[in-house]
């Protein structure tokens, strides 16, 4: 081969089914939150500082400001109960305090809303806010949601 396209190099197989499996695991985890272990598939070997740098870079890769947008829209059409929630878990988080909270409501009761709420409002000040579920299919309707493990 000649041209442009020709050029050497030292992947070997293994190393190349590897960055493919890598990207194919980023891509889902950007969808789902998941791996390719939850879906069955080989998992790729990673340096452990990669894996971190992807998953900060995942959680801080919101835009502040369209993150403010969706809470202020939000906070406004929380239900008094809701509110009331909001309210206590945001100046508990503005005093440094920790605490948690389970969330639990018969379907289409709002949690998920409710849940998007609290995440943008958070996100908004460019903390990293982490949305988990029990199921997989809860997770996918949380943006950047996992399953608990």
């Amino acid at each position: 081969m000649s041209g442009d396209y020709a050029h050497q190099t030292d992947v070997t197989e293994e190393a190349a089914k590897n960055m493919a499996l890598i990207n194919l695991e980023d891509i889902i985890a950007s969808i789902d939150g998941t791996s390719l272990e939850n879906h069955s598939l080989p998992v790729p070997t990673r340096q452990a500082d990669e894996r971190k740098d992807k998953e900060y870079s995942r959680e801080t890769n919101y835009s502040c400001e369209d993150q403010e947008c969706i809470a202020d829209a939000n906070v406004k059409k929380l239900t008094p109960e809701q509110s009331v929630i909001y309210n206590d878990f945001t100046q508990k988080n503005q005093n440094g305090q920790s605490g948690l909270c389970f969330l639990d409501a018969p379907g289409g009761c709002g949690k998920t809303f409710f849940i998007e709420t609290i995440l943008a409002s958070q996100r908004a000040k460019g903390s990293i806010a982490i949305s988990t579920a029990s199921t997989g299919l809860a997770a996918t309707l949380l943006s950047g949601g996992r399953t608990v493990h």
